[in-house]
């Protein structure tokens, strides 16, 4: 059977990949400057993972590959019970939602989507304060406080304090 003839284009590539999720979070996280692929190895850092039960987007048994792929000394699974959206969303006190959360080290043995599931217990509610614990445990004792806004010395002032008076207009 012939292979279909896809369309050319004249138009140059980029020099630099276009950002993506990865990139953008790595460059929030200060974890690169620019834009530029890293493999999931590289992170050794604590990783926290959420995955929704009926994502249909990222299906929690693929974000669960993760064990097989991350480098990472410690690395939290945790499985919500919703969507794509919902099930993130859901702020503490929806009655209704369910989470289960485990954790491994880099010295655990790989235990597999449905075993993890079916071991590892059901907890009543959102899942916010348990990530909200674990930060706190990953957290330095001190605060750190956040740069000043703005440039003053390019001449970019503050206008106002977040989060802006846009999200007054309507």
């Amino acid at each position: 059977m012939k292979q279909p003839r896809l369309p050319q284009s004249n138009r140059p590539l980029p020099a630099q990949p276009r950002l993506n999720s990865r990139t953008i979070i790595l460059s929030i996280a200060g974890l690169t400057k620019a834009p530029r692929r890293i493999a999931i190895t590289d992170i050794h850092a604590p990783i926290f993972i959420v995955a929704t039960e009926q994502d249909h987007v990222a299906p929690w048994r693929s974000v669960y590959k993760i064990n097989l792929l991350a480098d990472a000394d410690e690395l939290v699974f945790l499985l919500t019970s919703g969507g794509h959206n919902a099930g993130i969303v859901s702020e503490p006190g929806h009655g209704r939602r369910v989470y289960q959360v485990a954790g491994r080290t880099d010295q655990d043995r790989y235990i597999d989507p449905d075993t993890w599931q079916a071991t590892t217990p059901k907890q009543q509610g959102s899942w916010w304060p348990a990530w909200q614990d674990w930060l706190i445990q990953h957290s330095a004792e001190h605060q750190v406080s956040p740069p000043p806004l703005g440039a003053p010395d390019k001449g970019l002032h503050p206008v106002g304090d977040a989060p802006g008076t846009y999200v007054l207009l309507k």
